[in-house]
């Protein structure tokens, strides 16, 4: 019998295969932890999808029908969502919904100890809804999407709520803790985060 326990990782991208170019890293983490716990990722489904894959489990969740699903795998969901294209906007309401509603299925049915976010928006935000919804820690890795923390009144405001609620808020790089560290009240930084990254 499996004793490992569960974590959680929510993310917008993961590797859809092997050296996919896709967010490596992530990957990287997830299966490294294999060993030690089961990994259940909840992301935006693709054309690769697969139920596990190197010990890690999959729960994909669908946000629109499959030509309208362009925000998640291309690089640049940022750029999309600021965008000129209302129906941009349309869609990453559904996505958040979509992404809330799944991964509060996944968390009833396989039980995570954890909630494992990447990159503070979108799945930082998702995860924090999560964890006031369901009690569990979250803890939020955040990437490049740092830079957002100065640009953008909204997302500092948010980024300073799903900090201030989280657990352990995990940096990448020097710099990276530095946006982070300036708007968190009290900063819980891991720093290296990693040995794998």
């Amino acid at each position: 019998m499996d004793k490992r326990q569960t974590i959680l990782f929510l993310t917008h991208i993961y590797p859809r295969y092997d050296k996919d170019y896709i967010a490596p890293f992530v990957g990287i983490l997830a299966e490294h932890l294999v060993p030690y716990y089961n990994i259940v990722v909840v992301c935006p489904r693709h054309p690769r999808a697969t139920s596990e894959r190197n010990g890690v489990s999959f729960e994909y969740f669908k946000y629109s029908i499959k030509r309208w699903e362009k925000l998640s795998y291309t690089g640049n969901l940022f750029a999309r969502v600021r965008g000129i294209r209302p129906h941009y906007q349309l869609l990453t309401i559904c996505f958040l919904v979509c992404y809330l509603v799944k991964a509060l299925s996944v968390i009833r049915r396989r039980r995570p100890v954890l909630i494992h976010s990447h990159w503070f928006v979108p799945s930082g935000l998702v995860g924090h809804v999560a964890s006031i919804l369901t009690g569990l820690p979250h803890v939020v890795t955040v990437y490049s999407d740092s830079f957002l923390i100065a640009k953008h009144k909204l997302l500092r405001y948010l980024a300073k709520t799903i900090f201030g609620r989280a657990a352990a808020v995990v940096a990448i790089s020097r710099s990276v803790k530095e946006y982070v560290a300036a708007i968190c009240a009290n900063p819980r930084i891991i720093y290296p985060c990693s040995r794998v990254f």
